[in-house]
């Protein structure tokens, strides 16, 4: 019966220590995971800037000069004709600011510059006389344009499908 009572004594012995020594090895349950910040977003209270850039082309050219010159003459004895005349290609740069009112309006004020163009052409005025021998006078031009714009704009912006 002693053995029995060692046996019983060890067995509980040997299952407590046991015990006791696995839950020594338990961790702490992790701590809990934040979810991350929301993203920031600017909240500028419909206020925005814009900006182009780009290049005018210019198809055609038209030339004249005021006074005209033939108003000095007889109606029918002078002519007055542009040859060759040409206005290159102009950059473009514009800045402007303005406000989203709400989903389908908006507003803004824009600055424009356009530079670097350039025009050539040649005037030439043919006069009659009565003698039979005309004139004929010519004069070569040539210019550089620039023009600046001032613009105020509104927007309906009617969806997008």
């Amino acid at each position: 019966m002693v053995a029995w009572k060692a046996v019983a004594l060890t067995t509980v012995a040997v299952l407590a220590l046991s015990r006791a020594a696995s839950a020594a090895d338990l961790l702490p349950p992790p701590p809990a995971v934040e979810p991350p910040p929301p993203p920031y977003v600017a909240d500028l209270g419909g206020w925005y800037l814009r900006g182009d850039v780009g290049v005018g082309f210019n198809n055609t050219v038209s030339a004249s000069t005021s006074p005209s010159p033939l108003n000095s003459f007889a109606p029918g004895a002078a002519s007055d004709d542009w040859y060759n005349t040409s206005l290159s290609e102009a950059g473009l740069f514009d800045l402007g600011f303005g406000y989203q009112v709400n989903n389908w309006f908006h507003v803004d004020v824009t600055g424009e510059l356009r530079g670097g163009s350039s025009f050539s052409g040649l005037e030439v005025l043919n006069v009659a006389s009565n003698t039979g021998n005309g004139a004929q006078y010519a004069d070569f031009y040539r210019g550089n344009l620039s023009t600046a714009l001032g613009m105020v704009n509104g927007y309906f912006d009617l969806g997008t499908w």
